[in-house]
Parts: structure tokens; sequence; C-alpha cells
């Protein structure tokens, strides 16, 4: 996920978590789960306040892999009627 650096600061990463939560939820996910680059703080502390944790796997960005990037998850809880 990208958002254009002017645009930044506005909610719409958030926004852009939201709803693709909302799409894992709707299609029955256990999880939703992300890779960041490490030192990306403010996007780690937005996944953070999302509700993702970090987890302690790293691999090469593969755009750069003198850079790592990190694995955050959600886990999204099953809606269970009864």
């Amino acid at each position: 996920m990208w958002v254009a650096p002017e645009l930044r600061r506005r909610g719409i990463g958030r926004l852009l978590v939201e709803q693709a939560v909302a799409w894992a939820r709707d299609t029955g996910a256990g999880a939703v789960e992300l890779w960041v680059t490490q030192g990306n703080d403010a996007a780690i502390a937005m996944y953070r306040s999302s509700g993702f944790t970090l987890k302690n796997e790293h691999q090469p960005l593969p755009s750069d892999p003198c850079r790592d990037e990190v694995r955050m998850v959600l886990e999204i809880p099953s809606s269970s009627a009864g």
C-alpha cells in the first residue's frame, strides 16, 4: 500500500486498511497479513493502532534486498452465530 506524500496524515492509509480488513472479514478470512519495510515507523505505528501485531519474521525487501521488511498480522475472530 502506498499513499502519495502530499496526502499522508489525512487518514487515507487507515481507511484503506479498514476496507481491506472488512473485505477479508466478509470473505471469511481468519487473518490479514502484510510486510512492511523495517524502519518505516509511521506505517508500523498505523498498522499497530489498527490491531496488527509484529511477528518475528524478516525478509529482504524485494525492490531493495539491502533492506528488510517485517511481517505483521491481524487475526480476525470468527463470527459464529449462536
